[in-house]
């Protein structure tokens, strides 16, 4: 006993020392253990640029909440200090699953069981995010999955723990079927990689052409992992359809546009998904990009809580100028919003308490809207609250002063054409050739 008051008389006599000898200068605060939050996403591998991007937004609320206590649009939640909340630090863990559903499973295992996170982020791909469901179903772990749109991982699952962030799959390509509709567009082909998210996409495409009276003339698949798209869009673009779409991510988007090029491809329109709307699209693709058109779900000039200052704090943190940003780094920021609203709703690290609110809340965050099904419902954890954009990439106009936000890639700027409502330009149609 002795020995023990002896040792803590020594200490306050450092720390009054120390205050004394630098006035000014607060005594080191006892360590907190952080609060961690897991995920894998796909940092090698085919969906690999996409990973990074939302690995980018995470690391930007991370820094946020540590350094202030809240990320940009949230100080409403309250728990203004350093950390999340009692001033605990986020420990934000990621593993790469190397765009491999079945290495996602082993990852989501071992971050539950071995490294014993918190709470969980879901990872980047709707056929990962599909195979850890059952993971943190199983653990009944909260988890806010942003990068996975495919409505079957919802659809008739009574999933208990795992809410979905961002759009479905029927909110991507909004409005090309009604504008194809307007310029007189009779026929569509429609090609696309042959896994989960591209599946769902060509299901809800397919269904928005034929409800406006534009026949599919073509509808097929290519596996994934395929580095030249000519004999697939050879095949398509012999239908003579005025719509082409789809694709699957990134590096098909700029496949494919490198094949229409090649091939003097002539549509009304030709929509690719993932990644034709991004500035690396641009970079490498060229000129190519005139006209391309694409799925958004978010943009820098749309007006939500907190989005401006979102765009400073991505440029400071994550070296991400606002004129370069594209969506797949608001998938990170809006997982980690969605999990404070939810952690600091309840006061604790209550994880039945956080699944609740999760599932209950109806909330606006930089990404826009958010509410999903109730617990009750069969699709419980859907998204039903945030909406599409469709963008497509015009020339730079001279003389024009383009809003913060937009982002403007050398000769080339991303315009919004629907919904109309907040469209920054009229569509170009037709497609205006290569030359």
């Amino acid at each position: 006993m002795k020995k023990v008051k002896l040792v803590l008389v020594l200490g306050l006599a450092v720390v009054l020392v120390a205050a004394f000898v630098l006035p000014g200068c607060a005594p080191p605060k006892e360590e907190v253990e952080p609060i961690k939050i897991g995920c894998s996403l796909a940092l090698t591998g085919k969906y690999s640029w996409t990973g990074e991007r939302y690995k980018e937004g995470l690391l930007v609320w991370q820094t946020q909440v540590n350094e202030r206590g809240y990320s940009s649009g949230l100080e409403w939640c309250g728990h203004t200090e350093p950390g999340l909340i009692d001033g605990r630090p986020v420990e934000v863990i990621i593993y790469d699953d190397k765009s491999d559903p079945a290495t996602g499973v082993k990852l989501y295992h071992k971050l539950i069981t071995e490294d014993k996170v918190d709470l969980c982020f879901g990872p980047y791909s709707s056929a990962i995010a599909k195979a850890i469901s059952t993971v943190v179903e199983r653990y009944e772990m909260p988890t806010a999955s942003c990068g996975a749109s495919d409505p079957g991982i919802w659809g008739g699952n009574n999933l208990q723990w795992m809410v979905q962030g961002m759009q479905p799959t029927d909110e991507y390509f909004p409005g090309v079927a009604d504008i194809a509709a307007k310029m007189g567009a009779k026929t569509a082909a429609i090609i696309h990689e042959d896994t989960a998210f591209p599946i769902s996409l060509m299901n809800s495409f397919r269904g928005q052409l034929e409800a406006k009276g534009i026949e599919v003339v073509l509808c097929e698949a290519y596996p994934k992992g395929i580095t030249d798209w000519t004999p697939i869009l050879t095949k398509a673009m012999a239908a003579k359809p005025d719509v082409v779409g789809i694709g699957g991510y990134e590096p098909d988007s700029i496949g494919l546009t490198k094949a229409a090029q090649a091939l003097k491809a002539d549509a009304g329109i030709f929509v690719w998904t993932v990644g034709a709307g991004a500035p690396t699209y641009v970079e490498a693709v060229g000129d190519a990009c005139y006209a391309m058109c694409c799925e958004s779900l978010w943009e820098g000039i749309l007006d939500t809580p907190g989005n401006e200052e979102y765009l400073e704090a991505t440029y400071r943190i994550a070296g991400l100028p606002p004129e370069k940003h594209e969506y797949h780094t608001t998938f990170g920021y809006l997982a980690g919003q969605l999990m404070e609203i939810a952690v600091k709703e309840v006061g604790a690290i209550d994880k039945e308490a956080i699944r609740d609110t999760l599932f209950e809340m109806e909330v606006e965050t930089v990404y826009g809207p958010y509410k999903v099904l109730p617990l009750d419902s069969p699709d419980s954890g859907f998204q039903t609250a945030s909406k599409g954009l469709l963008i497509q990439w015009q020339p730079k106009k001279v003389g024009v002063e383009y809003p913060p936000g937009q982002v403007i890639i050398g000769d080339w700027v991303k315009e919004v054409i629907y919904p109309y409502e907040l469209a920054t330009a009229e569509p170009i149609w037709p497609h205006p050739g290569w030359d």
